[in-house]
């Protein structure tokens, strides 16, 4: 464990956070995506969905988060387009409001949410879970919900997951 945290406090010195821009069609970034999934795929590996949790960088800045709506859907397509997988289950994580006091600097975190709750809506396939109701319960628990550096604690993290896995499930049981 210490190996880990040690690793895991060195990595968040260095985090590498991006905006949905860097992720769309034709970037470095979503190159990298498409190449990774088509080797696993090659390797006889199976995409039975794909998570989405990002959108803290792009609620930092006004006109990111103007154009986050049209970008998420853009990059939903893209991906499903060339992964040749028109019904690919995606499961996108509403980002939840940041520790403003650590954090302050987060000002669009409702447009994001926004546009991410709108992408469900127009998309098929898509289903949301909100980080907003694990941050919920685990201050309900009496644990904190953020890391010193305005992150999600690992508690959180875990409660997303476990929201994750069971948002699967029904989602594959349709």
């Amino acid at each position: 464990m210490a190996f880990a945290d040690h690793l895991l406090a060195k990595a968040s010195e260095n985090l590498d956070c991006s905006r949905i821009s860097e992720w769309i069609k034709g970037t470095g970034r979503y190159t990298s995506l498409i190449r990774r999934i088509n080797a696993s795929l090659e390797s006889g590996g199976r995409l039975q969905g794909f998570v989405w949790f990002q959108g803290e960088s792009d609620a930092a800045l006004e006109v990111e988060s103007q154009v986050y709506h049209q970008n998420l859907i853009n990059f939903f397509k893209d991906l499903r387009d060339d992964l040749n997988q028109p019904t690919l289950p995606i499961l996108l994580v509403k980002i939840a409001n940041h520790d403003l006091n650590i954090s302050p600097f987060i000002s669009y975190v409702e447009d994001v949410r926004k546009a991410e709750e709108a992408v469900d809506h127009e998309l098929l396939d898509v289903t949301t879970v909100d980080a907003k109701k694990a941050v919920q319960h685990v201050l309900n628990l009496g644990q904190e919900p953020y890391n010193h550096d305005g992150h999600l604690s690992v508690h959180t993290e875990v409660k997303i997951g476990i929201m994750l896995a069971k948002a699967y499930i029904k989602f594959s049981l349709k």
